[in-house]
């Protein structure tokens, strides 16, 4: 193999390991004392690296050191999105789990779908977040001001692949891929709650929405926490539409929220009761003092991995 070439798979794979490892070029070009120009030379292969700093590459993105002489495998066109690491393990279940799908697709002559609205969101607007997460549902056709009974049927009836299979870690929630070849697709942990399940779903359908540059590049994409509160905000908007939170406290003279009401209402709109209470503080249903005390009491009852009275999946 020439040098060029060994360099370009070298650069590719140092490129994979920020990405799963989400370690910026800048932390990373800071701790091998170099400059992000240096770095960026070894990761468009027009540098040779030494093997000292190769090693020292391998400590901090904790891969082994031949993981940086393999030539790049096909399964690297799949484009993750995810707030949190996705070992390889998971990224090789997926892309089998995906394939699959796409074969049956391919059997019923059905082509790969990517949503293209438009939109593009990296700074936190509420209105516009509101306004974009009401027309979805209308492009859904999903009633403007009803519940939704399953956000992933409603999501797979819009053509977006859902795979959903244990990850033997419930830190993750899920992620989302996209490119021309396969179209949009979600994982969702299938250990989590089913109420996480469904926020996770159209969590995903924001950043799939709002943020679909982010799948062209392998690195750790920016203003990560801004596009995070983008998306809850989204699937909050998407799950308990405003008027229609206002309108069920009304009809049921709810004065003052209490624990009970806040399981009859996140029992209504089938999301998890921390998901509700936010909703109701960011409607200004209740006070940051009631906010607080509603979660301490969440959390008196259950461990962050359950739900109080959990839904099922219809």
């Amino acid at each position: 193999m020439k040098s060029e070439s060994l360099n370009k798979i070298i650069g590719e794979n140092i490129k994979k390991a920020l990405k799963e490892s989400s370690i910026t070029q800048q932390q990373l070009s800071s701790k091998l004392n170099i400059s992000r120009q240096t770095l960026n030379n070894y990761i468009t292969g027009t540098t040779i690296i030494d093997f000292e700093k190769m090693i020292a590459i391998a400590d901090i993105t904790g891969k082994s050191l031949d993981f940086f002489y393999k030539q790049v495998q096909p399964s690297s066109n799949y484009k993750f999105r995810s707030d949190v690491p996705i070992d390889d393990g998971l990224k090789i279940k997926f892309a089998e789990k995906i394939k699959k799908y796409d074969e049956i697709e391919k059997i019923n002559g059905i082509q790969p779908f990517q949503l293209k609205l438009g939109f593009s969101l990296d700074k936190f607007e509420k209105e516009k977040i509101k306004s974009i997460a009401e027309k979805t549902r209308s492009l859904f056709n999903i009633s403007p001001n009803s519940a939704i009974s399953n956000p992933i049927y409603e999501l797979e009836k819009n053509d977006i692949k859902i795979i959903q299979f244990p990850a033997q870690n419930r830190v993750i929630s899920g992620f989302s891929e996209s490119n021309e070849k396969l179209g949009d697709c979600i994982y969702i942990n299938s250990e989590i709650t089913v109420e996480r399940r469904y926020f996770t779903a159209i969590h995903e359908l924001a950043h799939l929405i709002f943020h679909k540059s982010d799948y062209i590049g392998d690195l750790r994409v920016e203003n990560e926490k801004a596009k995070e509160q983008i998306a809850d905000e989204f699937a909050g908007h998407f799950l308990v539409p405003s008027i229609a939170l206002k309108e069920l406290i009304g009809t049921n003279f709810i004065k003052k929220i209490c624990y009970e009401d806040v399981i009859y209402l996140k029992r209504f709109f089938n999301v998890s009761a921390k998901c509700m209470i936010r909703r109701l503080f960011k409607e200004s249903v209740i006070t940051s003092k009631e906010h607080e005390s509603l979660n301490q009491k969440i959390d008196q009852i259950v461990d962050s991995c359950s739900e109080p009275e959990p839904i099922e999946e219809y």
